[in-house]
């Protein structure tokens, strides 16, 4: 990634950023260090990974190329619940029902990992999701209810037709399935709540820093940025998508794919149709997700394009 493209994004921009009290900016990487960990991206990932690595006494340090939060870590819906994007079923049949269930529990054990970081900084958090459906699925969405129960032991709440209207003024939802441990947050402050855990003593922290490339060195790797360069053991990638040239061939399997979110400005009647502080989503191949915010305004989410 060239030092051009180390502004962009637009995340300023963000509700999430006009939301947020100003940010310190973390030092730029000028000089050349060495540790024993290298992560390349300030995202969620990498920094619940720089934790981590800190809990078990372990040295890092943590290069990114805009701001800490920047990326989609900092300006998503801010849902969080366990699971993954392939579903139960799909991940059963691919690896069998014993291993489903493990990786439903470490989906669960990120979901934790999220909430202590959110407590521990007295961020904003609000409990509750609901996914409904936009035609008729009762008899499914109880199964689904009793299959999780069951094999995943995880309980999930079934709402019928009246009950998911008395909480959403649509007639174009029926049934619903309601997860009272899964919450929701914002995910800008999130980022900064983790890396405010960070001790200095164990993980160094850089902004606006990219990394221009990387090589083997007799020592591990080195990570060479405009203004300096790390030497480091071990080197891991957490920068998703936003890779470019020095990803080399694993950019070749990056489909970038956006979404979009809109808040809107203060609705007085907002909470006459939404009577309900859950986060919201339906069924839908590119699904709407929505959410009250700042107590009068939809933050919406939905459509998707590649």
């Amino acid at each position: 990634m060239s030092e051009s493209q180390v502004s962009g994004l637009g995340v300023e921009r963000t509700w999430y950023a006009h939301q947020a009290p100003k940010a310190t900016l973390h030092p730029v990487l000028q000089d050349c260090q060495t540790t024993d960990v290298c992560i390349v991206g300030g995202g969620l990932a990498g920094l619940f990974l720089a934790r981590s690595l800190a809990d078990r006494g372990i040295p890092s340090i943590l290069i990114e190329a805009r701001r800490i939060g920047a990326g989609a870590s900092g300006r998503n819906g801010g849902f969080c619940s366990p699971g993954w994007a392939a579903g139960n079923a799909a991940i059963e049949k691919k690896l069998g029902q014993a291993s489903a269930r493990i990786l439903f529990e470490l989906s669960q054990e990120g979901c934790l990992m999220v909430l202590d970081a959110l407590q521990g900084a007295d961020a904003d958090l609000a409990r509750g999701k609901l996914q409904v459906s936009t035609f008729d699925a009762a008899d499914a969405l109880q199964r689904t209810r009793d299959r999780l129960a069951h094999s995943y032991g995880y309980d999930l709440e079934y709402l019928d037709s009246e009950a998911v209207r008395s909480l959403l003024d649509s007639r174009r939802y029926h049934q619903g399935l309601r997860d009272p441990r899964a919450f929701h947050c914002d995910p800008l402050q999130l980022c900064r709540a983790v890396a405010a855990t960070l001790d200095p003593s164990s993980t160094l922290l850089f902004e606006e820093t990219p990394a221009l490339g990387f090589s083997r060195s007799a020592g591990g790797w080195q990570v060479r940025t405009p203004l300096g360069s790390v030497q480091a053991r071990r080197l891991v990638l957490c920068c998703g998508g936003y890779g470019g040239r020095e990803v080399g061939r694993l950019r070749r399997m990056f489909l970038p794919i956006t979404t979009y979110i809109a808040v809107t400005p203060p609705l007085p009647q907002l909470r006459r149709v939404i009577r309900t502080t859950d986060a919201v989503s339906d069924d839908r191949r590119a699904g709407n997700y929505y959410r009250i915010v700042a107590g009068d305004r939809l933050l919406w989410g939905g459509d998707i394009t590649a």
